[in-house]
């Protein structure tokens, strides 16, 4: 894999982790069926050797930066990182961008960034723009809304308050 092509590639991962919150497991297994962009829509599935953590397809809308970037290098189907590699051995694993992540980290003074914090700030940019705490727990794949009430404190002030 070229160098270029290789930035992309984690250019691809933190956009999926920053304007889409998906987890690290989800990144690596992302694929270009997943990505409808003509509707805008994001589409999380299960498929052979991956299993979603809440075993639910979910639906995230296509935020149009992570659009942007993808559609250049867009494929029909397939992973959107490298394909499953042979270790020689028999054993065949999925690409885990971890070495070419931290190594971009580490060239911005990011190391404390992980792809966790990625999808923690997905999560916290919606909640301060005043992205209901339903719609974050739905577009992050929360079983229970509960989760998202970290986020809560984010908040701004509600106008619906004035609404009587």
């Amino acid at each position: 894999m070229s160098l270029r092509v290789q930035k992309h590639s984690i250019a691809c991962g933190f956009a999926l982790g920053i304007f889409a919150g998906l987890r690290k497991n989800e990144i690596v297994n992302a694929r270009w069926e997943w990505l409808d962009f003509e509707r805008r829509l994001l589409t999380l599935a299960s498929h052979d050797g991956f299993e979603l953590k809440d075993s639910e397809t979910r639906t995230i809308p296509l935020h149009e930066r992570l659009a942007a970037l993808m559609e250049p290098q867009r494929r029909e189907k397939g992973f959107v990182f490298a394909p499953e590699k042979d270790s020689g051995n028999g054993y065949r694993y999925r690409y885990d961008f971890k070495r070419a992540f931290n190594t971009v980290l580490k060239e911005a003074g990011l190391e404390w960034v992980t792809p966790p914090v990625l999808r923690h700030t997905f999560a916290s940019q919606l909640a301060m723009a005043g992205v209901s705490l339903n719609k974050i727990s739905k577009w992050l794949g929360h079983s229970d809304v509960k989760t998202t009430q970290i986020y809560a404190h984010l908040q701004t002030h509600d106008e619906d308050i004035n609404r009587f």
